[in-house]
C-alpha cells in the first residue's frame, strides 16, 4: 500500500533529547543575562556607585527594576514546561504506532 501522502514520517527520539538540552542551556543562558541585568540596572539606581537616585527617572528605573525581576524564573518555568512536552511526544507516537504495526 502507497503512503498517501507521499512520504514517510520518522520521529528519531534523540532528536527530541537534544532538543530538550539545548532549550535548558538557553534557558540557563536566558536567566543568566537577566541577572546580570538586573545588577546593571541596581548600579544605575545605586546612590554608592553614583548613580540615578531621586526624580522621576529613578522612579521609572525602579518600577521597570521591578517588571524586570518579575520574569526571573518565569524562563525556568517556560523551559519546563517546552521539556515536558518535547518527552511526551515520542511516547505519545510510539504509542499511537503500537495499533499500526
Amino acid at each position: 500500500m502507497e503512503n498517501p501522502i507521499g512520504y514517510d514520517i520518522y520521529v528519531v527520539e534523540a532528536d527530541y533529547t537534544a532538543k530538550k538540552e539545548e532549550n535548558t542551556k538557553l534557558a540557563n543562558k536566558i536567566e543568566s543575562k537577566l541577572s546580570a541585568y538586573l545588577e546593571s540596572l541596581e548600579r544605575v539606581l545605586s546612590s554608592t556607585d553614583g548613580g540615578i537616585n531621586g526624580g522621576q527617572v529613578a522612579k521609572n528605573l525602579f518600577s521597570f527594576k521591578e517588571e524586570v525581576q518579575g520574569l526571573q524564573g518565569y524562563v525556568a518555568l517556560v523551559s519546563e514546561e517546552v521539556d515536558e512536552i518535547l518527552g511526551e511526544y515520542p511516547e505519545a507516537i510510539n504509542t499511537a504506532d503500537k495499533e499500526l504495526f
